[in-house]
This record gives C-alpha cells, structure tokens and sequence, in this order.
C-alpha cells in the first residue's frame, strides 16, 4: 500500500547550498515551502501541486549496484515530485563477490534500512508499487527520471518482465548537472550512496533546476 512520507532527505541546509553557490535570487525559504519540506500534507495536496502542469506522475529514480562493468542491482529507490511517495527495497540475492571496493566500503554498510526481497519478490514489490501509482491518476502515463541511464535498465531487468505501456524513462542528467556540480567539494551527506537518499537528492536537483529555468525566463 502506498505510504505519504515528509521529505526528510530534502533538507533545508542542502537548499541553503545549491542556493549560495549557484547565487539564486530566489530564497531558500521559498523553495522549501515549494518542496514542502518539514508539513505533513495529503495526496490531495500533491496532486493539486504536481499534475496540474504535467501530463505525467513523476518518480526519480536511484539504485546501488555492484560495479560499473556488468551491474548486478543491490537496491533501489523511487520518490515522487511532491516527495511524499516512495519505494524502496534492497536485494538479498546479488552476489556479493561481484561488488568492488566503494560498493563494498560506502555503500553495503548502508544497508538493511528497508524491506528486502529475492529477485522475483523484488519484481512484485516494484510493479505492484508502481501500479498503485499509475492507478492514481491512470489516465496520464508514470515518467521516471533518473540521472545514469544503467539506473533505469536496472529498474527494467527488475521488473522481470516488459516494461508497462504507461511508464517512460527521461535521462535529466542535462538538466541537473548545474545543481550536482555545485555540491563539488562539500562534505559528503552520511547518508550519501544510500539509493533512497539519493533519489530524494536527484529530486531537489530538478526541482532547483527548474526554477533557475523559470528565473530566467521571467528577467
């Protein structure tokens, strides 16, 4: 059943951040009552700030897997625009002996803080989930972006089956680079290389991203 989550991973002082170093006009005050950051609100109030402009129900997506040369997936991580929806489950059956060294020294002690399943548990869990969305406005298709493209193929091969009619994938990786690169030389978030933590981080990401754009194109 789908849960509604305060946006604990979109933190008021990482705002604060992107903010300062990108010089923004627009205070952080703003934004974080753009995001909602720190109210409990309902799907009602979601729906009314997230679809009206959107022919799609957005999700970002984040995985962890076990090195960059044949990916075996670890975890994954889905957070809708308003923040308030997640998915979020690990892999009991990846092989461990295929991880590297950062996988092995950043990112499985992290682990072990979500549901976890075998491959076929896995795939249910996630379609299942993704239905109940799709089925909260299942006239409009379910848009997935994600900022590395192997993020979305291993949310495919999860899926153990064809992927669904109503549920496209967007690389914004363009669109987001600006914000990421800005964060270049700040102290790593404990949290950081977690797949949920940095699907909540991807989201702050486009959502700074699309107020510079709307920024400049009012000056």
């Amino acid at each position: 059943m789908l849960q509604l989550h305060a946006a604990t991973y979109a933190t008021k002082s990482h705002l604060t951040f992107v903010y300062s170093r990108l010089q923004l006009d627009q205070p952080p005050a703003k934004m974080c009552k753009m995001l909602g950051i720190g109210r409990s609100t309902s799907y009602k109030y979601a729906k009314r700030q997230s679809f009206e402009s959107w022919v799609a129900m957005i999700l970002f997506l984040d995985t962890e897997f076990t090195d960059f040369h044949d990916p075996e997936l670890i975890s994954l991580a889905l957070v809708s625009e308003c923040g308030r929806l997640e998915f979020y489950a690990e892999r009991t059956d990846f092989n461990r002996q295929r991880c590297n060294e950062f996988v092995l020294s950043k990112v499985l002690p992290k682990l072990g803080q979500g549901p976890s399943f075998n491959s076929g548990e896995f795939a249910t869990a996630l379609l299942t989930w993704l239905e109940q969305v799709h089925a909260l406005d299942a006239a409009s298709n379910v848009l997935v972006f994600y900022d590395y493209d192997t993020d979305f193929a291993l949310l495919k091969d999860a899926l153990a089956s064809s992927l669904p009619a109503w549920l496209e994938g967007t690389n914004v990786s363009g669109c987001v680079n600006q914000i990421s690169w800005a964060r270049e030389g700040q102290e790593e978030a404990p949290t950081a290389h977690h797949a949920l933590h940095d699907a909540h981080e991807l989201r702050v990401d486009w959502l700074a991203s699309r107020q510079i754009l709307a920024n400049r194109l009012e000056t």
